[in-house]
């Protein structure tokens, strides 16, 4: 996972994995116990203290205190402090007048655990029928975040592992992102990389191959499969 940088939750590495989660507190549960399993000792206390805060306050119906959070885990007030700190700095906690509560970065986490949940089989169907790496995304900002993929079997496969990006404006994706139902990529955002994007509720789909595999000539069956599973 990576030294923890100072003024930084070490929780910055989780909120890539986008593990598909249920709501808020299932999504703090899933957090705590992938990091009892992955992290060294050293991390992982720091990391199991920031999950117990982040458990607390999921549960709770009202923003919490630093000194009511520190009783109810029996910390230090200090420790507690920093803690919060650290966990604002990334999103995972926000302040809200004197007290603290879940912040955007948990509920995005939930959020996107939902979209993968809805597309993934349409992934693995995209990916089984086609032979080719089926992809979902969300727009953030000028970029689109790779939230799932399902590899596309035999070789060579294009990959782009969840948490990486690209940008807004790449071939299909960004033309899908301009309005258009689905889209066709002939190398234009990679050379000799062929691609088919759609939009779905949430996000968007694109199946990526080589040239070689995802022929100009096949390109319209798969967008013709695209617009079944997901316009």
């Amino acid at each position: 996972m990576g030294d923890r940088q100072t003024g930084m939750s070490v929780l910055t590495a989780t909120y890539d994995d986008r593990s598909a989660l249920d709501g808020s507190a299932e999504t703090v549960r899933g957090m705590r116990d992938r990091f009892t399993q992955e992290t060294g000792s050293e991390v992982m206390e720091m990391a199991e203290m920031e999950l117990a805060i982040l458990d607390l306050l999921s549960r709770s119906p009202t923003p919490m205190g630093t000194s009511e959070v520190a009783r109810r885990l029996r910390l230090a007030k200090s420790t507690v402090h920093g803690l919060l700190h650290s966990l604002e700095a990334v999103g995972a906690v926000e302040q809200v007048h004197r007290g603290y509560r879940l912040g955007p970065a948990v509920d995005r986490l939930a959020a996107t655990g939902d979209l993968r949940r809805r597309w993934r089989p349409v992934l693995q169907r995209l990916a089984r029928e086609t032979g080719e790496t089926a992809f979902l995304g969300q727009a953030r900002g000028g970029r689109v975040a790779i939230v799932d993929e399902v590899l596309g079997h035999g070789a060579p496969v294009i990959s782009g592992p969840a948490g990486s990006y690209v940008p807004a404006t790449a071939g299909a994706v960004g033309r899908v992102l301009s309005g258009e139902r689905v889209a066709l990529d002939h190398g234009e955002y990679l050379e000799g990389v062929n691609a088919v994007a759609a939009a779905v509720p949430g996000g968007l789909i694109w199946v990526a191959g080589f040239a070689a595999r995802l022929t100009r000539e096949r390109l319209p069956g798969v967008a013709a499969l695209l617009e079944k599973l997901c316009v």
